[in-house]
């Protein structure tokens, strides 16, 4: 979750596919649809919101930054987070 779904998420949704969706439809048109397909995977109606905004951002630090280790690390950070709440006692 923190370490092996950052490398390949990002390979794909941000290194592979932003760039080609903004080449056909456009930068913006690219983030929304790349953020959609991330989302998808992600069962819960509530984690694809959480996924699909998590896209938008780290779509928008790919495309500012051009650095996919960047968003790999944001990526795992996210992650990791998540599953500090998920294990925190309440």
């Amino acid at each position: 979750t923190v370490l092996l779904a950052p490398v390949f998420e990002e390979l794909i949704y941000r290194e592979a596919l932003l760039p080609a969706l903004s080449a056909r439809f456009g930068h913006i048109m690219g983030i929304i649809l790349s953020s959609a397909a991330f989302a998808l995977p992600h069962a819960t109606p509530w984690s694809m919101l959480g996924s699909f905004v998590a896209g938008l951002l780290l779509g928008a630090a790919m495309s500012v930054s051009r650095s996919t280790p960047l968003c790999i690390g944001l990526h795992a950070g996210f992650n990791l987070r998540l599953a500090s709440l998920a294990w925190a006692p309440v």
